[in-house]
């Protein structure tokens, strides 16, 4: 029997979605929140692409991936998190990085635990549920060395970065 831990997302815009982690999600929003997304094809869009995102990360998670926090674990929220799922016998994997609702840098970087000092990787970047860019050979040492930096110009923003072996 697979035993299954629940979670309560608070929207499913990505920052809020993501930040409840990559498990089973509940959502309770009341009557009045599941009217309102039956009303909003936008809200039910974004709920389809939200649980989508939500299933492949459980499938990384549950394929042998490491996890690796790649930023203090604490509750401030002036601070950046960024945590890895690093699938080492694929050379594949996820970052998430979260710039909290106080955090006033708008960019952070960040070292990447178990890539490839030698090898090269292709990046997607999701700032919401869809690919926004793909960046093609970047170094695997530059990932564990400066790590990688990223940008977000709003606070209480997120961004997925897949990345594979090329």
């Amino acid at each position: 029997m697979t035993r299954r831990t629940f979670t309560c997302a608070a929207g499913v815009e990505p920052y809020q979605w993501r930040s409840v982690g990559i498990g089973t999600k509940n959502c309770d929003w009341g009557q009045a929140g599941w009217a309102a997304m039956d009303r909003n094809g936008t809200i039910a869009e974004l709920m389809r692409n939200a649980t989508s995102e939500a299933r492949e990360l459980e499938a990384i998670a549950a394929d042998s991936a490491d996890f690796w926090p790649l930023s203090p674990i604490t509750p401030d929220d002036a601070l950046w998190a960024a945590w890895q799922l690093h699938r080492p016998h694929l050379g594949d994997g996820v970052v998430m990085y979260f710039r909290r609702s106080n955090a006033t840098a708008s960019s952070f970087a960040t070292r990447w635990v178990g890539v490839s000092d030698g090898a090269q990787y292709t990046l997607e970047y999701r700032y919401g549920y869809g690919v926004d860019h793909v960046e093609h050979a970047v170094a695997g040492s530059m990932l564990l060395g400066t790590g990688l930096a990223v940008t977000m110009e709003r606070p209480a923003s997120s961004l997925l970065v897949r990345y594979r072996l090329e």
